[in-house]
């Protein structure tokens, strides 16, 4: 507080005394003294100033007020700053600072490295830091400033890293297997966060795989063979997912065929006609027929669309046996179940179905059944014999053997089949029954 001497009117002024509104806190200072500082005031409370002077007659009247003036410090350093990372920044948050009597005007937010600063208005207690590079940890402090001046720095802020979303996956490559594909990517940009993984996604059917942060190949199982697929692929890190890849290239899953089956023969001059049921193709079309003959391994291979052909180059009088292996774009399938043995001839005579067998009889003796038959009187040789009864029984005996002998059989009434088969067909059946007791 300042104020002009007052006259002493004869009396020199032995001393001043200063009084303020509100309060009432008073300084008495000595007469020579025109300026002194009133201690003790409260900070944001708006003051006048009163002056009295004295001497040895007495105390003048109080001076006029003076001006308004409202005490005030720098603020308080600001608290509570805590950062939350983002992709190339970081949110920053701070509890106000105390403005000591002067409304804060301004905050300014620090980085720790860096030295990136960024200055908000006063009633601002958020903001967000750009620029910053991701992958690199930083801390922040925030300073607060009124018309005082500024604060202390605050305590700096919990350490982030910024980071972004790993980059788009290039375009993944595929390989077709069985029932399968294996899918390989290149790792892409994790932006400042480590990957920690990979989502592999197939259409159609939306089959997932997940694979950690440090794989770049994967193996996507229950696929259809014979269904075109292609594959995306995300990455991930703790900021979040990729946008999906372009979808590879197309693959078919498959397989080797599987064995081609009913594989019949007819004998001929030197050779055989040999033909059979297509096999399954497994996702990749039949490409050709591997026909192979027992003995001599003479092999014919025939286009994938066909299922008969002739044998030729064969020995008249040896007896033949033949397979068939399917072959796809995967490979071989196993080879077919033999054929039933031909044997070609140079004239081969015109086959009849046989007549049905004779002499059919069956005894039992220690619980063994013995069935026994005589080959047909007439009609064409017989191949071999079909025996079937009505318990499920059903077994083939060769063309020199006419009986079956059957073991352990049970109590219960029996009746029994006998035909004759041969190229040209089957025989009418011989009949018999018994009781078993």
């Amino acid at each position: 507080v300042t104020w002009t001497a007052a006259a002493g009117n004869g009396s020199p002024i032995t001393s001043y005394t200063i009084t303020s509104t509100p309060g009432g806190i008073t300084k008495t200072v000595p007469g020579d003294t025109t300026t002194t500082t009133m201690a003790g005031l409260t900070n944001g409370t708006t003051y006048t100033f009163t002056v009295t002077a004295t001497n040895a007659i007495g105390d003048s009247t109080a001076s006029e007020p003076s001006n308004e003036i409202t005490p005030a410090a720098a603020p308080d350093a600001p608290t509570d700053v805590t950062a939350t990372r983002g992709n190339t920044a970081a949110s920053v948050t701070w509890t106000a600072a105390a403005g000591n009597g002067s409304p804060i005007t301004s905050y300014t937010i620090t980085s720790t490295p860096g030295g990136i600063t960024k200055t908000v208005p006063g009633d601002t207690t958020t903001t967000t830091m750009a620029g910053l590079t991701n992958g690199t940890t930083y801390t922040f402090t925030v300073t607060a400033t009124n018309t005082i001046g500024d604060s202390t720095a605050s305590e700096p802020s919990n350490a982030v890293t910024p980071a972004g979303i790993p980059d788009q996956v290039d375009k993944p490559t595929a390989t077709r297997g069985d029932k399968s594909a294996v899918v390989s990517w290149t790792k892409p940009a994790g932006n400042g966060s480590p990957l920690t993984g990979y989502t592999i996604t197939s259409t159609p059917s939306g089959i997932t795989k997940t694979v950690d942060g440090d794989v770049t190949t994967a193996t996507i199982g229950g696929l259809t063979n014979g269904t075109s697929y292609t594959f995306t692929v995300v990455a991930s890190n703790a900021a979040g997912t990729s946008p999906a890849s372009s979808p590879s290239n197309a693959i078919t899953p498959a397989a080797a065929p599987d064995a081609p089956t009913d594989v019949t023969a007819t004998r001929g001059n030197t050779s055989a006609t040999v033909t059979w049921t297509a096999a399954a193709g497994n996702g990749s079309p039949i490409t050709s027929y591997t026909i192979t003959s027992t003995p001599g391994g003479i092999t014919k291979t025939v286009p994938g669309d066909t299922t008969t052909t002739t044998m030729a180059g064969l020995t008249n009088g040896t007896t033949y046996t033949f397979t068939v292996t399917a072959t796809n774009a995967i490979g071989d399938s196993p080879a077919s179940e033999a054929s039933k043995a031909v044997t070609p001839a140079a004239e081969v005579p015109a086959v009849t179905a046989p007549e049905a067998p004779v002499n059919a009889k069956a005894k039992v003796k220690k619980r063994k059944l013995v069935v026994t038959w005589s080959a047909p009187a007439t009609g064409g040789e017989p191949l071999g014999y079909r025996v079937t009864n009505n318990k499920g029984l059903e077994k083939t005996v060769p063309a020199d053997k006419t009986k079956l002998v059957l073991r352990k059989v049970k109590p219960g009434k029996y009746k029994f089949r006998i035909v004759a088969e041969n190229e040209a067909g089957t025989s009418r059946p011989a009949k018999l029954k018994l009781r078993i007791r």
